[in-house]
């Protein structure tokens, strides 16, 4: 499968932080966004760079190992439901975004 990227969500609040590559089924966690944005583009870059090394087989299974189809499902709603309530004040609310993760495969 050639993919030019890969959808990612970070979501968190404090020192609680956590990202998802959706289509690479890739998670981290960490103490900020900054730190988790940066764990996760170094994990996906470092499993692509792995992948590429394997056997066509191998590398068409691993390319294309996607989060189950609930997960994916539940983040996106939550997601949209954060852009919803947007300029709402919620102290208990985390802090929601997600970006495209370029392939450099």
């Amino acid at each position: 499968m050639k993919q030019d990227s890969f959808r990612c969500i970070i979501r968190g609040r404090g020192t609680e932080w956590e990202g998802l590559c959706l289509d690479l089924d890739i998670a981290v966690h960490g103490a900020s966004q900054d730190e988790v944005e940066k764990s996760l583009r170094d994990a996906v870059i470092s499993y692509v760079d792995d992948a590429m090394q394997e056997s066509p087989e191998n590398r068409a299974r691993l390319l294309n190992r996607r989060s189950p189809w609930l997960v994916r499902a539940k983040l996106s709603l939550s997601l949209a439901l954060h852009t919803l309530k947007a300029g709402r004040p919620d102290r208990d609310e985390k802090t929601q975004s997600s970006f495209d993760l370029a392939c450099h495969a």
